[in-house]
């Protein structure tokens, strides 16, 4: 009877172990993915809005050198390294909204292009900068109205997308 009693404690601690008491959630991995995207493309544009706002301050060299060193920082990162990870995913349409992506894809490439571009151009001439202030301004609000905002929903997407349109195309002014 013992031996019965241990057997069935011993195949029910099993089972609980095997089925029932996991630690992950059901269905978290979605979560999951389309927090850590979110998270990396906010700070993304965070980190663009910084370089903006510092490039918007410059009146010397010396300002310029330190909005220099934030620009190579971030030309160094690989800043779509999540993005392409997210993407090889089942949840990048839930994480966002299909009409949306084109366009989160060219603006996370023209980024690190626009800012190459800023630095070649400033090396030059520092008066390029100085020239350029008010256009570094409007990105940077443009980013910040974007900035936050759900890129999952069709209504958020209707809201957000001409903005990102907007912001696409002061990028790729020159």
């Amino acid at each position: 009877m013992k031996k019965k009693l241990l057997l069935l404690v011993l195949i029910t601690t099993i089972s609980f172990n095997i089925y029932g008491c996991s630690n992950k959630s059901y269905n978290s991995e979605p979560n999951e993915v389309k927090n850590i995207f979110e998270h990396s493309f906010s700070s993304d544009l965070f980190q663009f809005s910084l370089i903006l706002k510092q490039l918007s301050n410059v009146k010397d060299m010396d300002d310029y050198t330190y909005a220099e060193g934030m620009m190579d920082l971030f030309l160094a990162r690989q800043i779509d390294y999540i993005k392409s990870r997210v993407k090889r995913t089942a949840y990048y349409d839930d994480v966002v909204y299909p009409s949306l992506q084109n366009e989160l894809d060219e603006l996370q490439q023209l980024m690190p292009e626009y800012l190459k571009s800023v630095k070649d151009s400033a090396d030059q001439n520092l008066e390029y900068i100085l020239n350029e202030k008010q256009k570094f301004k409007d990105i940077r609000d443009l980013e910040r109205e974007i900035n936050g905002e759900r890129i999952d929903t069709i209504e958020s997407s209707q809201d957000i997308e001409p903005k990102i349109e907007e912001l696409i195309q002061l990028l790729k002014e020159e």
